[in-house]
């Protein structure tokens, strides 16, 4: 009798590993830069550019759990003990080598769908460099956000470019939405989430203060001009699609949507930055909430070529993705377990 060999804790080991879960991160975002070149969200290049989006993040964030493991940033964290490498559900040898084949895999076939242009080595050159200073050097600097934000930017701007798109203002406003967006996940979401490791932390570093307040970790102190760079970015973020949905002219059911995802999105921003007991968990769902709500904000913009089916069917294609590779891999619906 062959003997059963039970293969599902080793993809939710590799799954984790690419933290899969926040995959349409890039999928859907490399999906909306291809319909806004194209003029068209029911396309099959639509389709085959929010794969290799999914591709270059499963390298990307897969390069960035390793060399974070084997720096031994990771190794220590109490958090993080859950995760594939730590549990050894993945040796270091696997891990390795699966984040090389992927890293070829996405530059490869990125590098062909733009049949090897000039613009598409270019934009995806510069991606992965910027990618991957962060993933190397993220740790020990407070300025992390810039080298990520400006590879999510490249991210979007590779289909793009490679679809034949112009380069429009429209075009530019939503590059410079995208690098604003992780901007964001970076220097608040991300520095906050980790404000009480001994790593550089942007928080911190520019006068955030976190106190052990009988047996609660506390965020005591958040300088104000942290509080309004916060809310003014997240307000620019509203004012660049505005500005966007009126130069496309777009139908009028794009601005209610806009107003209900922008008050959310803003809400969600104050639960991350607000002074207050420091409950990691419930910080971590409105970094998630705040991420999704900015990302289904920017999408409005595909309501002028492809209408209000276009836009929720990628609003629909990418929530279903979010919460079912989240509960196999994690367990939860929303809130990852990073």
């Amino acid at each position: 009798e062959i003997p059963k060999i039970d293969m599902i804790p080793k993809v939710k080991a590799w799954l984790q590993l690419f933290r899969a879960h926040s995959g349409m991160l890039e999928g859907m975002t490399t999906a909306f830069a291809a319909a806004m070149s194209i003029g068209s969200v029911f396309s099959p290049t639509v389709v085959v550019w929010g794969i290799w989006g999914l591709l270059a993040h499963y390298a990307g964030y897969g390069m960035n759990s390793y060399v974070d493991w084997a720096k031994g940033f990771d190794k220590e964290d109490s958090d993080k003990q859950h995760h594939p490498l730590n549990k050894g559900t993945l040796s270091k040898d696997e891990a390795k080598y699966g984040v090389i084949i992927m890293m070829l895999l996405s530059l490869f076939s990125g590098l062909a769908l733009g049949d090897f242009s000039h613009r598409t080595i270019i934009a995806i050159s510069a991606a992965v460099l910027s990618g991957t200073a962060y993933n190397f050097l993220g740790k020990y600097t407070s300025l992390k956000f810039i080298p990520v934000s400006l590879s999510y930017m490249f991210i979007f701007v590779v289909p793009y470019v490679s679809t034949g798109g112009d380069i429009t203002p429209v075009f530019m406003l939503l590059s410079a939405y995208i690098f604003l967006q992780y901007a964001f996940a970076i220097a608040y979401s991300g520095e906050i989430k980790d404000i009480v490791k001994d790593e550089a932390n942007l928080m911190k570093t520019l006068g955030a203060r976190v106190r052990d307040i009988a047996n609660n970790m506390t965020i005591v102190k958040m300088p104000a001009g942290l509080l309004y760079a916060a809310y003014l970015s997240a307000s620019a973020q509203i004012g660049i699609v505005t500005i966007v949905l009126l130069y496309q002219n777009s139908q009028a059911i794009a601005y209610p949507l806009l107003g209900i995802l922008g008050v959310y999105m803003i809400f969600q921003a104050d639960s991350i930055v607000k002074p207050g007991t420091f409950d990691r968990e419930s910080r971590v769902e409105s970094m998630a909430k705040k991420e999704l709500s900015g990302l289904y904000m920017v999408y409005l913009a595909v309501i002028p070529i492809a209408g209000l089916q276009g836009y929720f069917a990628m609003v629909a294609v990418k929530q279903a993705y979010l919460l079912l590779v989240s509960k196999f891999i994690w367990g939860t619906w929303v809130t990852p377990q990073v």
